[in-house]
């Protein structure tokens, strides 16, 4: 399985910091490429651009805002459109319910 992370802050960096522990196929989305080499060592790919994720079956958001995440999902670059069949998305966004519905 697949897991795609993005968003590397304060609040996202420990979670996908325990998410990487089990071996797997791991791949983090930050714009601070200075985050990657935390996770090198465990073998995590890390990239800046969100499309990258596309393969992930699951893809876990942890982004300070609901514009984050619609440029994330639906943006030039957006994930959502290119997303496998089935992919589970997990928003842990500081956005508000009705954002994320």
């Amino acid at each position: 399985m697949t897991i795609g992370f993005v968003g590397l802050g304060q609040m996202g960096r420990p979670m996908a910091h325990n998410l990487t522990r089990p071996p797997g196929n791991y791949i983090v989305c930050s714009r601070r490429a200075e985050h990657f080499a935390e996770f090198a060592d465990r073998g995590v790919q890390a990239t800046t651009r969100v499309a990258d994720l596309a393969g992930a079956e699951v893809l876990v958001l942890s982004l300070p805002g609901t514009s984050a995440v619609n440029e994330v999902l639906f943006g030039v670059d957006g994930v959502a459109k290119r997303l496998q069949p089935g992919a589970l998305v997990i928003d842990t966004s500081t956005i508000s319910y009705g954002a994320t519905v």
